[in-house]
């Protein structure tokens, strides 16, 4: 694996312009960018350095919502390859994977589809990603099968989720704060709700993190949790980092397994 968490952000800059809203989200600008894109790298790192201490090496990586696929940089090495999946136009699809591939990282390939229907064989990736993605989707269950179906009986996922506290509302004011001070980016976002928790976030049909989490035990063994972005304790952070495991005994599923 590579040694940074994401690519440097000049090599990124020939590509995408600075009116990128990802590369906004993740480099920032000013006091307050630099807050949320210090939040938003923090779930990267997170990611790396569990499987840089376990060692982990995996073969084929498959990110489900994978937007700009920065982690792909510490994620893959001569014997990775990365696999995005988005439901982005192939347009933009195509302009993250060339600035990607201009950092460096030539075993990458991305797809258009949606989480709810993969586009892969049973059993296919050793690892998955899902970083604050299953909040977003009206069937988040459906995806979680997906996912699981299209993993190794051995596999890992990584999942990022949201945690709907005090924490992020305040995250929320600082846009609000952002978008009056004449933040370009922010201009685009129409509304950004401060009391609706935690609705904003799960908009599916589960609508909570607690429920998230007994929808993702049916499927998979937690075997790793860290908040972030300064860990401890939840109610002093944004998102919850679970790694899991695929647990084979899901009827549904047997064949499988």
């Amino acid at each position: 694996m590579n040694k940074g968490f994401l690519p440097p952000k000049e090599v990124l800059r020939k590509i995408l312009d600075d009116q990128d809203f990802f590369l906004w989200q993740y480099y920032g600008r000013g006091f307050l960018g630099r807050i949320q894109a210090w939040i938003f790298r923090s779930r990267i790192g997170a990611i790396v350095r569990f499987l840089r201490k376990t060692r982990s090496n995996f073969r084929i990586i498959l990110d489900v919502g994978c937007g700009p696929m920065f982690i792909s940089y510490a994620l893959t090495n001569e014997m990775n390859e990365y696999v995005g999946v988005d439901v982005m136009p192939d347009a933009s699809l195509k302009r993250y994977k060339d600035a990607i591939n201009n950092a460096g990282v030539k075993s990458l390939h991305v797809v258009r589809a949606s989480a709810e229907y993969l586009p892969f064989r049973n059993g296919s990736f050793d690892f998955a990603l899902c970083l604050d993605v299953l909040e977003h989707l009206s069937k988040p269950r459906q995806a979680i099968l997906e996912i699981y179906r299209v993993l190794k009986d051995d596999g890992l996922m990584a999942i990022s989720l949201p945690l709907e506290n005090f924490i992020q509302k305040l995250l929320r004011i600082g846009f609000i704060f952002m978008k009056i001070g004449g933040n370009t980016i922010l201009r685009r976002v129409r509304h950004i709700p401060i009391t609706r928790t935690p609705e904003y976030h799960y908009v599916g049909d589960i609508k909570s993190y607690s429920e998230m989490i007994k929808a993702l035990k049916e499927f998979l063994n937690f075997i790793h949790t860290k908040y972030t972005p300064v860990g401890f304790h939840k109610l002093i952070n944004v998102n919850a980092i679970h790694i899991v495991e695929k647990r084979c005994r899901y009827e549904g599923f047997s064949k499988l397994c």
